[in-house]
Parts: C-alpha cells; structure tokens; sequence
C-alpha cells in the first residue's frame, strides 16, 4: 500500500468537530428529560405522555431545529475527522496501515462489520498517531475500548429487553440511550484531542514545506 503525502493540518477541523460535540451535550441533557418524561407517564398511567401545548410547543421546536443541526453536523465533522487522522497518520510516515482513509469512515455503513471494523480503523490511528514509524508496536489508548464499548451500547440500546410492556421498554431504551451518549461524547472529544496533540507534536519536527495549508 502505497503511502500518502501531504500532512493537512487538522487543527481547524479539530477545533470544530470538538465544538459540535460540545454543544451536542446540553442537547443531550434536555433529550434525557424529555425521554424520561415519556417513560415516567407511560410507566405511571399506562398512557403516551401529551403533547406539549401553549409557550412549552414553541420551545420544543426551538429545541428540535438546532438538535437536528448539531446532531448532523457532528457526525460529518467526526467522519471528516477520522478521514483526515487516518490521512495525516500515513502522511507522517505510518507504514503497513491495514484501513484506508475512505474505509476508516465507509465501514460505519457496512452492517455487521461495522460491529468491530470502526473500532479497529480507529485503534490503528491512534497507535500511527503515538508512533509512525512502528506504530503496530503500541498500544492503543486506555481510552479506545471504553470509546467503542458506548458507542455499541448506544446503538443497540433499542434492543434491550425488560419484563415490562414493549412500548414501555421502548421508551426505557430512549433514556438510556440519552444518558450514554454524555460519556460516549466526553470519551471521543478526549481521544480527538489526544490524536491532534500527537499528530502536531509529530508535524513540528518535520519540514513544514511537507503541509498543504487549507
């Protein structure tokens, strides 16, 4: 496999990929009430919670609208950013990198796969980010497995099976799926921030004449 060049500084796709992820948090918070909410109604009455009426429906949209954003934005920014890592990682001089930049993002798509693929792109970045040059001698961060543990516990919360009744159990998967997604995004904002560091610590030793500047 041939090895890429071109070192793209990836502090500006950093810095904004963090600060979606940041403001998918508060987000997050509200998304918890509002899925507790329902649950708590349906558990208690045994009926669908209301809709909300009066000024509280003129909020919910306002809540809605920049969710949808943010929650959007953050996904293409995180893709971005893995591709761009998995790029710059090679361009550093990582060798022998088993994932491409395009399948270290094209495997999220890929079901079945995308159980253990992700997690393994992701891990082989950390460690050419750590090291170039041997890179398949480190370790992947303590951080990683706790990373792809969430992320799978988010996605399969909709499964979860409880002794209770299948819509109640629907809507208990709504609040703990919210209530993952606070670390889940807290633990990936700490290993892009890790990632950056290292991949700019690397870069500053090397001719600058190597970077394409955006």
């Amino acid at each position: 496999m041939d090895q890429q060049t071109g070192f793209r500084n990836p502090t500006e796709l950093t810095r904004w990929t963090k600060g979606f992820l940041y403001a998918s948090i508060p987000l997050a918070l509200l998304s918890v009430a509002g899925s507790w909410r329902n649950y708590w109604w349906l558990s208690n009455t045994g009926e669908p919670a209301p809709s909300v009426e009066g000024p509280l429906a003129g909020l919910v949209v306002l809540f809605t609208v920049p969710a949808m954003v943010v929650g959007l934005g953050s996904v293409i920014l995180v893709l971005q950013w893995i591709y761009r890592a998995n790029h710059n990682a090679r361009a550093l001089g990582a060798t022998r990198m088993e994932f491409t930049p395009g399948w270290a993002v094209g495997w999220y798509f890929i079901p079945i796969a995308n159980f253990w693929k992700p997690y393994q792109a992701m891990k082989e970045i950390c460690q050419a980010s750590l090291r170039p040059s041997r890179w398949w001698q480190e370790k992947a961060p303590a951080l990683l497995p706790l990373w792809w543990g969430l992320w799978l516990l988010t996605s399969g919360a909709s499964g979860i099976s409880l002794t209770v009744s299948a819509e109640e159990a629907e809507r208990m998967s709504d609040v703990i799926r919210e209530v993952l997604r606070i670390p889940l995004t807290l633990v990936l904002i700490r290993i892009i921030s890790q990632v950056h560091m290292m991949q700019m610590a690397h870069y500053r030793t090397r001719d600058p004449e190597d970077v394409d500047h955006e």
